[in-house]
């Protein structure tokens, strides 16, 4: 899906051109936080390696709801594809 929307000319000029990327990390910060997307679509989205957007979230105080179990079976899964 695509949104277009006018940003009046100053507020783009002051704000160097980044306001696109602004509005960009928001909606997909706020998508991760609604759980209408994972951890690593949001890296995928932003330009980022799981570890920078980890990062991100922890700037914005945004907890992921990745438990202990889910790494635990993360773990198991990439044990058994590449052990073969």
């Amino acid at each position: 899906m695509n949104v277009t929307f006018t940003i009046p000319e100053t507020i783009f000029e002051q704000n160097g051109g980044q306001i696109a990327r602004e509005l960009l990390e928001r909606a997909a910060l706020e998508a991760f936080r609604a759980s209408a997307i994972s951890l690593g679509r949001l890296a995928e989205i932003l330009d980022l390696t799981v570890d920078e957007a980890n990062a991100l979230l922890k700037a914005h105080n945004i907890r992921s709801e990745m438990t202990a179990a889910d790494i635990e079976e993360g773990r198991a899964i990439l044990k058994v594809l590449f052990s073969k």
